[in-house]
């Protein structure tokens, strides 16, 4: 009986032959993009020694061309990783879409990745705002260490999800991931990427394509207070326009910088880490029976003040007073006093009335999928982990290159087209 496709089952489009050392692809597939012998797959030769080609830790299983469920689209062949296997902690093949090379769209390896996030569909507020469903891809300039910033939008019309939508060339050859659909999707994804592939990784949600790097919103383990030329220094190296508020303690910039863009009608989810400090409030709305986690409060430069006329009773500074909101029952037995979590959670922003009125802002969490209980510790933990990985990976790599039986006993046979 054939194993039914898990909800994350990692597709390859091609395979590596433990025994013979030889890449495998599905008859007729494409290419690879690989140095070595390829040859087709052909059960009476392959069958039971295919793996992973980049981690080769899953043994893995020839699929044949079949339609999918619901729709017309056909899935070509592939190879599928054998049930309860998975692929190494630092194999980005465990997270990428299935694709084949084409004409159209020749992929970069070396490139960071863009992955899609499936989350803000499921919202119970009103709906997101044009800019949200138009969409707007936003470049980096110069880069602060805790600030987003963005030089352009480009708008787009979406097109099922392809890479044109993006609006930007730069897209085009990246290699695409598996859509995030909850918290442990997104935490993967951190734990998989290199560092330096993970600070060029892009992730587009309802039309907002925002650096990865620029979704993770926590606070800082110290408190970094700073002057008033402190922070006009900051704005000015980053190339943030005089508008943007900073926060008083750095450590706090992450929450501001989402300040700016709710502002600007610029909205998409974030992942958030935050400790339970304090026992959780319920509240009573009709019917509806609401669970608000208080988290720390911080000061911003106050707007008014920073205008052209500021009015003379502004004071310097104004509150801001995050807290995590949560309506789904399911997921109040699992929050507790001293715990800490990691979510993906969409902010909201409301401001009181008067010049020197606070900022409320919230974090909705939606569904149990998009909440882990993790503390900061242990994600580095596992980061540190999969670091390791992938060195020992490369280590037997290149001793097994080195070795005289792994040279091939015949000349390399050209890469079928």
């Amino acid at each position: 009986m054939a194993r039914k496709k898990e909800k994350g089952d990692v597709l390859n489009p091609y395979a590596l032959d433990r025994v013979t050392g030889h890449f495998v692809i599905p008859n007729a597939s494409g290419r690879v993009d690989e140095d070595g012998i390829v040859e087709f797959y052909d059960p009476e030769k392959h069958k039971g020694h295919l793996t992973c080609p980049k981690c080769e830790k899953p043994n893995l299983h020839f699929k044949p061309e079949r339609p999918t469920a619901g729709d017309k689209k056909t899935r070509r062949d592939h190879f599928a990783r054998n049930a309860g296997e998975d692929h190494d902690l630092f194999c980005e093949v465990g997270i990428m879409a299935l694709e084949y090379p084409s004409q159209d769209r020749v992929i970069d390896h070396e490139k960071a990745p863009y992955v899609y996030m499936n989350a803000s569909n499921l919202t119970k507020r009103p709906p997101y705002k044009s800019v949200f469903n138009k969409a707007a891809a936003y470049i980096p300039q110069k880069s602060l260490s805790l600030i987003p910033t963005w030089l352009k939008a480009i708008t787009y019309t979406k097109n099922n999800h392809d890479f044109d939508s993006i609006g930007n060339a730069d897209f085009k050859d990246r290699p695409r991931l598996n859509p995030i659909t909850s918290v442990k999707d997104f935490i993967r994804v951190i734990k998989t990427l290199t560092p330096q592939k993970l600070q060029d990784t892009w992730v587009i949600n309802n039309g907002v394509a925002v650096k990865i790097s620029n979704m993770i919103v926590r606070a800082g383990q110290k408190s970094m207070l700073r002057s008033d030329d402190d922070m006009q220094a900051s704005r000015e190296n980053a190339g943030l326009p005089t508008k943007f508020l900073m926060a008083r303690d750095g450590q706090f910039d992450r929450f501001a910088a989402l300040l700016h863009t709710e502002q600007l009608d610029i909205k998409y989810p974030v992942l958030l880490h935050f400790k339970v400090e304090h026992a959780p409030k319920y509240m009573e709305q009709g019917k509806d029976r609401r669970m608000r986690i208080d988290l720390p409060k911080f000061m911003v430069e106050n707007p008014f003040r920073k205008s052209n006329t500021p009015a003379r009773l502004a004071l310097p500074e104004v509150a801001v007073v995050p807290y995590v909101h949560i309506k789904d029952p399911a997921i109040f037995a699992s929050i507790k006093e001293g715990d800490e979590f990691f979510a993906i959670a969409h902010p909201y922003l409301f401001k009181d009335d008067g010049l020197n009125g606070a900022y409320r802002q919230h974090f909705d969490i939606l569904r149990p999928c998009d909440i882990i209980k993790m503390t900061q510790q242990e994600l580095a933990d596992d980061i540190k982990k999969a670091t390791k990985a992938r060195e020992a990976h490369a280590l037997r790599k290149a001793e097994k290159a080195k070795s005289p039986t792994s040279a091939p006993t015949s000349d390399p046979a050209p890469i079928p087209a």
